[in-house]
């Protein structure tokens, strides 16, 4: 599961020298157990009996490791990982929507890229940084400008 997650964080960042924040299964399964543990019983966002983790896009679980890094105290890391999820989720979907296998790609409406600007945005807000939480806020608007559309497409859908 962890190298799984390290060459899909490697392909969808662009950079295969790049740093990736976690550095060890043993501390992937730390955050995840305290996002699980602390967070998603408050805020179930994800349906945790169709989740799997192990082939879940790595901008997703490293947003669920932020919160959980926050949970455990670890300011620094949870940044890091906030950031490194971040940096992937805000690549112009337009410019990465063109395969659905290829590693780097993310669909208009993705409901994983939503679930995890949605978590990104909650972690802003817990993180108690003023500029952070700023960011997230003017980046929701890319997730409703995505949202719509799908919306209309699933009531016509509905509605035929």
């Amino acid at each position: 599961m962890f190298t799984r997650l390290c060459t899909d964080a490697h392909r969808r960042y662009g950079h295969a020298d790049v740093q990736l924040p976690l550095q060890s299964r043993r501390e992937l399964q730390h955050f995840l157990n305290s996002y699980f543990d602390c967070f998603h019983r408050h805020l179930p966002i994800l349906h945790f009996p169709l989740l799997q983790v192990s082939s879940s896009p790595s901008p997703l679980i490293y947003a669920m490791c932020s919160i959980g890094a926050l949970y455990r105290f670890d300011r620094v890391k949870a940044q890091r990982l906030f950031s490194f999820s971040d940096h992937i989720l805000q690549t112009p979907p337009t410019t990465k929507f063109h395969d659905e296998q290829s590693a780097s790609s993310i669909k208009p409406g993705a409901l994983w890229a939503m679930q995890a600007r949605i978590l990104l945005l909650l972690y802003a807000t817990l993180s108690g940084d003023m500029d952070t939480l700023k960011s997230g806020l003017d980046k929701i608007g890319t997730f409703i400008t995505v949202r719509i559309p799908l919306s209309a497409r699933l009531l016509e859908y509905m509605s035929s």
